[in-house]
Formats: C-alpha cells, sequence, structure tokens
C-alpha cells in the first residue's frame, strides 16, 4: 500500500507488471499480485512499477479502497529524465538517490519481479531484453534480495542472453516457473545450483483475479444481446498477429494464415449456431501493430452485412477484472491472447486458444485441458479453423472437465501466494 513514512516496514517493489500498460494481460498480473499480497501483509507498503510517471494508483476490492504508490521507470538514455533508466543507474553509482524512484529503490526491502509473465527472454529485441534485466541487476548490486515470481524462462536466442539469465537466476533468492516446460528452462539455467526449496514450479499468479462487475452500460449490453435467449462466443483477435499478417507468419513460424483462420471460423460460428459473438481486444493502445480494437474492428467490418447483427465489437477496458467478468458470460470463449484466455478458464468458462506460443499450452495443461490449444505453427489454415469448430462443439464436456481440475489449480495459485507472502517476511 502508499508508503508511509512512519511505518516501519521498508516497501517492496513489485516490476513487470505496470498498472498503466495497454496490455491488460501484464495489468491482469499487477492487480492479482497486489491483491494477494496485500490481503496476507495488509500492513506491507507496496511500490509498483509503472511507465509513466509517479502517481497513486488506487482500485475497490471487496468494499476497500486499495492505494499503491506506482513510480515510472523507462529503459532509456535520457539522462535528463527522473523516470530513465540511465538517470538511475548513474545516480546509484555516484550514492546520491535525489529521485523519488532512486531513494525508493534504495530503501526497499526487496525485489519481485515477473517479467510481463512471458518477457524474461531476448526473441523481443535486445533492447526489450536490456530493460528486463535492468533492474534485476541494478537490486542485486544495491544488496536487495530478488525473487522472481511465476513466468516463463526463454527462450535465448544467444548464449550471451542465456549466460545473463543464468546469472540472474543463481543470484536470486527464489524463482517460480509458471509451468512445466518454464521450470525445466529453469532447472538447465540452474544446474548444479537448483535447489527445489528456492526453485519451485507453480501456475500464472492471474488465476487469482478476482471478478468485478462493469459498469451498468456493459452490463445492460451484454443483457440487451441476449434479450431474445441467445448464448454468447467471446473471440478475442490479437492484433499483433492479425495487423501484420506477412511480418507475422514469418516471426511466429506460423503454417496458418491467421486472418483467413478468424474469418472463417467467425463465419463457421454464425453458420453452425444461433449464438451472438463478442469480438474481444486484450492489449491496447501502444504502436499500431499490436493493438487488438483494429484487428476486431477489421474483422466486423468484413462481414457480410446480414451476418452484422449477431456480431459486436466490446468495448475496452481498463480493468482486467472487468472483462475477466465478460468473459465469464461466454458459453464459449476463444482467444488467441495467454491471459484473456486465463480469464476464460479461471472463470470455469469452456476456453480454446489458437496459439502461437508454446506458453499457452502449460496453462491449458494446469487445468487439464491441453487439447483445447490449436496451434497455427504446426497446422494449416483449414485444420486450424475445424479444430477450432470442434472445440466449440464439444464445449460442455471441456467445462465439465474444466470444472474437474481447476480447483486444485487454484489451490495451487493461493498457496503460491502464501508462499511469496511468507518469503517476503
Amino acid at each position: 500500500m502508499t508508503s508511509d513514512k512512519h511505518s516501519p516496514f521498508a516497501p517492496i517493489i513489485l516490476a513487470g507488471c505496470a498498472p498503466d500498460s495497454g496490455n491488460l494481460g501484464v495489468v491482469a498480473l499487477g492487480y492479482s499480485l497486489a491483491i494477494g499480497l496485500t490481503e496476507r501483509l495488509p500492513n506491507q507498503p507496496i511500490v509498483l512499477l509503472g511507465f509513466g510517471g509517479n502517481r497513486v494508483h488506487s482500485m475497490r476490492h471487496n468494499g476497500t479502497t486499495l492505494s499503491f504508490d506506482v513510480l515510472g521507470l523507462n529503459h532509456s538514455r535520457r539522462l535528463y529524465s527522473p523516470n530513465a533508466s540511465s538517470n538511475l543507474g548513474l545516480l546509484l553509482k555516484l550514492g546520491t538517490p535525489w529521485t523519488k524512484l532512486a531513494s525508493t529503490l534504495q530503501q526497499a526491502r526487496l525485489l519481485i519481479d515477473i517479467s510481463a509473465g512471458d518477457s524474461f527472454s531476448d526473441i523481443y529485441g535486445q533492447h526489450r531484453y536490456d530493460g528486463v534485466c535492468f533492474l534485476k541487476e541494478v537490486m542485486l548490486r544495491l544488496g536487495k534480495p530478488v525473487i522472481f515470481l511465476p513466468q516463463t524462462y526463454g527462450p535465448f536466442a544467444t548464449d550471451e542472453s542465456r549466460e545473463r539469465a543464468s546469472q540472474l537466476v543463481r543470484e536470486a533468492r527464489a524463482c517460480w516457473a509458471r509451468d512445466e516446460d518454464s521450470f525445466q528452462v529453469l532447472r538447465d539455467l540452474l544446474k548444479d545450483d537448483f535447489d527445489p526449496a528456492k526453485h519451485r514450479q507453480g501456475v500464472d499468479v492471474a488465476f487469482l483475479l478476482p471478478v468485478k462487475t462493469p459498469s451498468k452500460t456493459v452490463t445492460e449490453l451484454v443483457e440487451a444481446k441476449s434479450a431474445n435467449g441467445q448464448r454468447m462466443i467471446g473471440l478475442n483477435i490479437s492484433g499483433l498477429v492479425y495487423n501484420t499478417p506477412e511480418q507475422s507468419k514469418v516471426e511466429f513460424k506460423l503454417k496458418a494464415d491467421y486472418r483467413r483462420v478468424v474469418h472463417e471460423l467467425l463465419l463457421g460460428l454464425l453458420e453452425q449456431s444461433e449464438h451472438q459473438v463478442a469480438l474481444i481486444s486484450h492489449v491496447f493502445g501502444g504502436n499500431d501493430r499490436d493493438s487488438d480494437p483494429p484487428a476486431c474492428q477489421a474483422v466486423y467490418e468484413q462481414l457480410p452485412t446480414h451476418l452484422r447483427e449477431r456480431v459486436w465489437v466490446a468495448p475496452t477496458f481498463d480493468d482486467p477484472r472487468e472483462i475477466k467478468w465478460l468473459i465469464s458470460q461466454c458459453d464459449w470463449f476463444c482467444g488467441t491472447r495467454m491471459h484473456a484466455t486465463i480469464a476464460g478458464l479461471s472463470s470455469g468458462t469452456a476456453t480454446a486458444s489458437i496459439a502461437y506460443s508454446m506458453k499457452t499450452r502449460g496453462v491449458f495443461e494446469s487445468c487439464g485441458v491441453a487439447d483445447q490449444v490449436i496451434d497455427p505453427r504446426h497446422l494449416d489454415t483449414e485444420e486450424v479453423v475445424r479444430q477450432t469448430l470442434q472445440s466449440f462443439h464439444d464445449r460442455d464436456t471441456t467445462r465439465a472437465r474444466l470444472a474437474a481440475a481447476l480447483p486444485a489449480t487454484l489451490e495451487i495459485a493461493r498457496l503460491q501466494m502464501d508462499d511469496i507472502a511468507a518469503l517476503i517476511v
């Protein structure tokens, strides 16, 4: 919670889950951790790192307002900016922590870092990897403990990146991986330094994200769409893959044509059911390539006019708990963004994923429904569409399997949060 100079507790720094990110998956990680840790450590000051300036971020939870200091940290060479990594590095090297960011880090008890869930890797470019490693390295140089929260490790394109990662996880107080595949990568990075007491396999912390009912405008919209008894399908389209198809096909090594998959899947769902279809965004803003709303709008506009009355582009949300509510209203949900599918799985919604990354299968496997991941890297367009439509028709069976497996997954997530809180204490 907000730092208090009279508090007997030095703040902990929560990084890699900025509350001002345009990626609701990243925000969901931050909300889940901030709420979960505050419930377990109500007197512990928590400072979140974001991308903008310094501010206070507040959220309502169980009738109470939780407030957290948010400090901006941008991986930038703009030495004059108090929130630039270059400025921070210089001040700490000189021993003159004149900015709020530098002084807070110097006073902090420890760093808990989740690397946006999947960014502890160099596949997104060297600049981003440098930024992900920077704070961990700074805090270790300051003699502060570092905890790696449940996340994906790798892949690493170069030996240098891999060795850098290996050094960091060896020096960390504890590390969690969020699925079996990532846990194996973590073990490989640690080699003889692997310690089962410190290095553990867990689940994505967003499984604990609460649901929050959105505004009356949104709830009335959903009610109006189902006024004639129609159920709702949710379809999340990744702008990262859809908006630049040729670049994405090469970058993610796709065998299937993602644009064709989306269009043919949507037509198939409309032809084979009487459901309404909500096109749901989970990442917005930032660069045009990565944003989901333009992709959703383009898909809607390419529909034949007579089918548009059963399809709607859902509003965007700032709060990941509200979009989880929307997804939980679906009879079946299919997403390409992994954290959109976690919102579905964790709310018990029959969920499938058209996934271009290894990270998704581990999440679905933890819920007993790994067969609901359809991989366009290995399947052609027609087969991706066929398998995804079959997932829709099998939704009742999937929902029952998920209901049987989900309680154990949620219990692992709760125990994991208990262990993280215990380490902080």
